[in-house]
C-alpha cells in the first residue's frame, strides 16, 4: 500500500510476528465471507496495520504472498506442488 511506512525494528523485536499475523490473511482472500463484507477502505486500513506491526522483512513476505510473487526465481505453482503435493489444490 502506498501509505505503508516500515518501522526500524531490530530483528526479533517487532510488535507482532509473521507466524501469528498470517492467521489474519483470510481478510484479504477474495471469496471469503469476512473479506467480501469489508469495504476497500477498511481492508486497506487492516493491511496497513498488519504490515506496520511486522518487521520490515516480514512485511515484504506478506506483500509477496498477497501479490503472489516472492521474488524468488523458479518459485512457481509447479515447483511448490512437486515439493509439497498436498499443500496446494
Amino acid at each position: 500500500p502506498h501509505n505503508y511506512r516500515p518501522k526500524e525494528t531490530p530483528a526479533g523485536m517487532g510488535y507482532a510476528q509473521l507466524s501469528t499475523e498470517l492467521r489474519r490473511i483470510y481478510i484479504f482472500q477474495k471469496g471469503h465471507p469476512t473479506a467480501d463484507n469489508l469495504t476497500e477502505r477498511k481492508r486497506t486500513e487492516l493491511l496497513l496495520e498488519l504490515l506496520e506491526n511486522l518487521e520490515p522483512r516480514e512485511a515484504e513476505v506478506v506483500m509477496g504472498i498477497l501479490q503472489k510473487d516472492q521474488h524468488v526465481k523458479g518459485l512457481d505453482y509447479k515447483f511448490v506442488k512437486e515439493a509439497f503435493p498436498n499443500m496446494l489444490p
